[in-house]
């Protein structure tokens, strides 16, 4: 394969990506605009039921109230997930930070412990003390 042919499958993948990232972003926009217009109808579904007596007007700013604080807690949560925790390339991985040589999160000292007491209850099985079949791995 050419250097061209290469490069133009590379672009044509990068476009593929900036398209589904594209059609993502406008599909959680789409939801996002949903739930204002749904909180929009339930709010002046409210308002005209107060007007004919139904509910007090204090009752209605407290749902609009409400209304207002979800939608907003849905876009800060879809924006901060965008930001933070959404790889940049692909719309639907996940970005994770970190180093991944570093070593694991369980401190040496626990780790030879558990290995210390799983060779004695190997052992001990191997001898029949515990009176079940052995499945420990022995070294020769």
């Amino acid at each position: 394969m050419s250097p061209e042919d290469q490069s133009n499958i590379d672009l044509m993948d990068r476009q593929v990506e900036v398209n589904q990232w594209t059609y993502n972003d406008k599909m959680e926009m789409l939801f996002i605009s949903q739930m204002v217009f749904m909180g929009l109808l339930v709010a002046g579904i409210f308002v005209i039921l107060s007007k004919y007596g139904f509910f007090d007007m204090k009752f209605v700013y407290f749902i609009m109230i409400i209304i207002a604080i979800v939608i907003f807690l849905f876009w800060f949560f879809k924006e901060s997930y965008t930001k933070n925790v959404r790889d940049k390339k692909s719309w639907s991985k996940r970005q994770f930070t970190g180093d991944s040589n570093t070593p694991p999160a369980v401190p040496p000292g626990d780790v030879a412990a558990a290995a210390k007491t799983l060779s004695d209850l190997c052992n001990a099985t191997q001898q029949g003390a515990t009176g079940g079949s052995s499945n420990c791995v022995t070294s020769n």
